[in-house]
């Protein structure tokens, strides 16, 4: 019964602690997790070496006492045929294949096999030995449904323990079965270990033990007590160096585990993240497509929230956008996933089967329930959102849908905001066109595509000439004409206005240079964009240009529009100032549109206002018109300020301009945007007439400003 109780235990150890280890090792593992799991697995291997040589032990204790007497000391020899072939095996059986598993049980079960013999045969030296075949065979068909049950212990991770302890008494029986096989194959064992006891009364081998050196009675006891106590004590140690071994690589896997979740949520609002989100749209894709169902993905925009940003701090941002996150969860049915795809963009998948008008309800539902209003630093501020809507299969593959969604919530927003936008084909063909036509921009800037036209200034008394406005064109090879409207503001958006800028400045220069070497002294004046006054060095690159091109001073001039100087008023004072130095006037643009103080212009040191276009286009039928600009008049002359009125077209309005007291004029009455060679013979004219024949070269029909 004894026995029996140990080859259970021994075997429920040796299986238990095999199904705590790894199936095979994933091609993501950390070289400490490979150490851990090899460690473990070593581990292992020494835990069912001593423990099936601890069964030998105690089978020969019970069959065969005396033949332990003989070389004690060779037993533990015994232990390397196991430990190897357990090993071998188990490395050969993570290799794919079936191959590999019936070699791996056959070279386990060898190991084992070898281990009473290897035992029995250090046990009596000198003894012939006749193995008995057919009983070693059978030991072997008792072991090789054993290794292949250890082998197979790992896919018991899931099941129930009492499967566990069945599993473990079939290996356990079959163990001990093989093992007193192995010992009746030996023919002359018994006649071999009489002799050793008659030589172990003498006062040999371990006669010490029994306490009394002639006497062999007691020895069976005393080699029982050893197998009971020796071989389950080396057990639980190896089982608690394996178990610790495990321990380590269970930590190594939750380190993994929780470092692909972080990689899989937002750090913010713990949804999932774009990434998480485009795995399962690609299996409920995958589904849909199964099933014959449609899906449906929303791009979620929040509105504004650059400016609360700037407004209180990131810290409102988070709270808006976590009270969001909370808000679209509580919103989300239970066929729903909620993402957090980027700092102002949320993503759900609309599952169910959704047609275009649930998906309508549900875009207008969440609308209404996320524009709300929220208390920051004890200020109430109102939040509203943006959406786009793509529809699978109807829009296109999966791979597209978010985004088809992400131009359609950009569509949204072009139609005022708190709104909703279902996708269509148009949108990203007009994204696919900006792309190309963004990165064209950046082949015309190297390859000099790019080209200044010149639209004269003329005095509203005589018509003569007094400078020009640089204007700038893109003729794209295949495009033709690209008016400024569309390219500068996506040069804006792309981060290319610094490189336009700058070859505008240069540009300027050097045509200027030509021109004073051509006895042509002509006063130019560039477009300066919002983004360029927030460049800190611009007044410097200026200054450097005109040195580098030997222009003089007071010959070109800056404009920059009503709203950009109003924008930052430091930022604007401090870059006047640094222009007035370096000797390059500014003159205010587009005057009248925007909310400009006066008490900040007066302080401003500005030689020019140009009013408008828009007041000057009335002028002539407009009361209300004709009495602003007889105001913008009289006050810029009043602060000293000269008067220059752009797009002049028709006579009555210059007639108009001209009893005002404007003192410039500019329009398509005298000219359009012409080249720097038309505008050259062009200003030589002594008598330039009122109206100019067009130049083949003109840019007909435009006259947008580089801004």
């Amino acid at each position: 019964m004894g026995l029996a109780v140990y080859a259970w235990m021994a075997a429920l150890l040796v299986v238990g602690m095999a199904a705590r280890l790894p199936a095979q090792e994933g091609a993501s593992t950390s070289p400490e997790q490979l150490a851990a799991r090899r460690l473990a697995l070593v581990l292992w291997a020494l835990l069912a070496a001593v423990a099936w040589w601890g069964l030998h032990l105690m089978v020969t204790a019970y069959a065969a006492p005396d033949a332990l007497l003989q070389r004690p000391g060779w037993l533990p020899a015994a232990l390397l045929p196991p430990i190897g072939g357990t090993v071998v095996a188990r490395l050969l059986h993570q290799r794919p294949g079936q191959a590999h598993r019936c070699l791996a049980v056959v070279l386990q079960a060898g190991g084992w096999l070898a281990l009473p013999m290897v035992a029995i045969g250090a046990a009596l030296p000198g003894a012939e030995l006749s193995w008995q075949l057919p009983l070693l065979a059978c030991a072997a068909l008792a072991l090789l449904p054993a290794s292949a049950l250890s082998l197979r212990a790992p896919r018991l991770q899931r099941r129930p323990v009492p499967l566990l302890m069945v599993h473990a008494a079939v290996v356990g029986g079959m163990c001990v079965a093989a093992d007193l096989a192995v010992l009746h194959a030996a023919e002359t064992m018994l006649e071999a270990s009489q002799q050793a006891a008659s030589s172990a009364a003498a006062g040999g081998g371990w006669a010490w033990l029994s306490g009394t050196a002639g006497s062999t009675t007691r020895q069976p006891t005393v080699l029982l007590l050893l197998a009971l106590a020796v071989a389950p004590a080396v057990a639980g140690l190896l089982a608690l160096a394996q178990a610790l071994a495990l321990r380590v690589m269970a930590l190594h896997d939750h380190a993994r585990v929780q470092r692909h979740e972080a990689a899989l949520t937002h750090p913010l609002t713990s949804l999932p993240n774009r990434q998480a989100f485009e795995h399962h749209l690609q299996a409920a894709a995958m589904r849909a497509d199964r099933q014959c169902q449609r899906l449906a993905v929303m791009c979620i925009n929040v509105d504004g929230l650059k400016t609360i940003n700037e407004s209180f701090g990131p810290a409102a941002g988070d709270a808006l956008l976590c009270s969001m996150a909370r808000r679209l969860q509580r919103l989300a049915g239970p066929n729903d996933l909620v993402a957090h795809a980027s700092g102002d963009e949320f993503l759900v998948l609309l599952g169910g089967n959704p047609d275009r008008d649930t998906a309508a309800r549900a875009a207008g539902h969440a609308i209404q329930r996320l524009s709300d209003v929220l208390l920051l630093e004890a200020r109430e501020v109102a939040s509203s959102c943006s959406i786009g809507l793509a529809m699978y299969p109807q829009d296109g593959t999966m791979a597209t849908l978010v985004t088809q969604a992400s131009a359609a919530v950009r569509c949204a927003k072009q139609n005022g905001r708190a709104s909703y936008c279902f996708f269509e084909s148009h949108m990203t063909e007009s994204s696919r066109d900006q792309t190309e036509l963004l990165r064209d921009l950046r082949r015309a800037i190297e390859r000099r595509q790019l080209e200044l036209m010149y639209q004269p200034k003329v005095d509203a008394r005589d018509g003569h000439i007094t400078g020009v406005e640089a204007l700038l064109r893109w003729r794209h090879p295949d495009r033709g004409w690209v008016p400024p409207v569309v390219f500068v503001p996506l040069a804006e958006r792309a981060g290319l206005i610094g490189a336009l800028g700058d070859w505008v400045i240069e540009e300027a220069c050097r045509q200027m240079r030509r021109w004073l070497q051509d006895g042509l002294r002509l006063k130019v004046s560039i477009n300066l964009s919002v983004h360029q006054l927030r460049q800190p060095d611009l007044a410097q690159r200026i200054s450097q240009a005109m040195q580098r091109h030997q222009v003089p001073p007071g010959l070109l001039s800056c404009e920059i529009t009503e709203s950009a100087a109003m924008e930052d008023t430091g930022i604007t004072r401090g870059l006047v100032d640094q222009l007035a130095a370096a000797g390059v006037p500014l003159s205010i643009d587009d005057f009248g549109t925007g909310y400009s103080s006066l008490g900040y212009l007066r302080r401003l040191p500005v030689s020019e206002l140009k009013i408008d276009r828009s007041f000057v286009l009335d002028l002539a039928t407009s009361g209300d018109a004709c009495a602003i600009v007889d105001a913008v008049i009289r006050m810029a002359h009043a602060l000293g300020l000269t008067v220059v009125a752009e797009g002049v077209e028709t006579e009555a309005q210059r007639r108009l301009l001209n009893r005002l007291g404007c003192d410039q004029l500019q329009g398509y009455l005298y000219a359009k945007p012409m080249s720097a060679r038309l505008i050259a013979t062009w200003a030589r004219d002594p008598a330039p007439t009122a109206v100019t024949p067009q130049p083949v070269e003109q840019l007909a029909g435009t006259h947008v400003a580089y801004e």
